[in-house]
């Protein structure tokens, strides 16, 4: 799977770290783009959102970003529905 999600749960009362989610083709020593949440589907939009948030210039990169978007909303079809209530709200809220 392009994007790699990890329980954390630091030891603070703070739970909107819990998750984080990263692409599986970052080193993990240069994290240059990882997201974090209180669910795991939280911290992988905030990784996309934060992808999203870099210039889009058609570059390789760009198009693995897609895949990866595709692949992880493929691979947690469940929680697709969620996905797009949250970005949902993230739309409504820039408005």
């Amino acid at each position: 799977m392009p994007i790699v999600t990890t329980y954390v749960c630091p030891p603070i009362p703070d739970r909107s770290h819990d998750w984080h989610a990263h692409f599986d083709w970052q080193c993990a020593d240069d994290l240059s783009c990882e997201g974090y949440g209180e669910t795991e589907e939280s911290a992988v939009i905030d990784l996309l959102s934060n992808a999203l948030e870099v210039d889009l210039d058609g570059s390789e990169q760009e198009g693995v970003l897609e895949m990866a978007i595709a692949g992880w909303l493929a691979s947690n079809a469940k929680s697709s529905a969620v996905v797009d209530r949250e970005c949902q709200r993230e739309i409504e809220g820039d408005e």
